[in-house]
């Protein structure tokens, strides 16, 4: 089963083109910023990877839901549910 991880350069400036190109050969890259990339791969692949790849870390991606922006009007001390 893939998942999808956050892969984080933590060295000066933006990440090395050659570390950039071997993750690239080596997992399928969702989106890419300077210094991030979120890629799909199994578990032990990405954490293979990394081990070869100094000032490079890796967190699996995790979804916050929001919390509902709106207030809830209140009568007598009862919330209403929606």
């Amino acid at each position: 089963m893939t998942r999808r991880y956050i892969l984080r350069f933590e060295g000066p400036g933006e990440a090395p083109g050659d570390d950039v190109s071997r993750i690239e050969r080596a997992v399928k890259v969702i989106e890419r910023t300077r210094r991030m990339l979120l890629v799909e791969a199994a578990p032990g692949r990405v954490a293979g990877l990394v081990e070869g790849l100094p000032r490079w870390v890796a967190s699996e991606e995790r979804s916050v839901p929001v919390p509902e922006a709106r207030p809830a009007l209140r009568a007598h001390g009862v919330v209403p549910t929606s």
